[in-house]
């Protein structure tokens, strides 16, 4: 399922991790990719690929349910359509929404301090 994330001030990698992701390091990958278990084990876990674009993020997301058994092969055991990924793309979106109000409001209520020297900003 392809999920596309407007933009927020913060890095990619943050948002992620904010969102419950770590970064996946795959040698074989051309994006940067995230991961995120649903129990102690490596598998089942969400999956996700980000694309940049000037506008907004594209995440891939899927479920991998199990490791690939033949060597070499890139296909796996994923799950690409159905309720799971559907509820988990809601609350990336949602997540990512309150991110933005976040934003939003830190901008707005954030007012350039005086500058003042160290024993003044100390004693008052």
């Amino acid at each position: 399922m392809v999920i596309k994330l407007p933009n927020v001030k913060e890095n990619i990698r943050v948002v992620m991790q904010r969102l419950g992701y770590n970064e996946h390091r795959d040698r074989h990958a051309t994006e940067p990719s995230f991961t995120m278990r649903l129990s102690g084990a490596w598998y089942p876990r969400f999956h996700g690929y980000i694309e940049e674009r000037s506008d907004a993020w594209l995440l891939k997301l899927h479920l991998d349910m199990q490791e690939s058994k033949a060597y070499g092969a890139s296909r796996h055991g994923g799950v690409y359509e159905g309720e799971i990924i559907a509820k988990e793309a809601a609350r990336i979106q949602q997540m990512v929404s309150l991110l933005q109000k976040e934003d939003a409001s830190r901008a707005s209520t954030a007012q350039p301090e005086e500058k003042r020297g160290f024993f003044a900003r100390l004693f008052g």
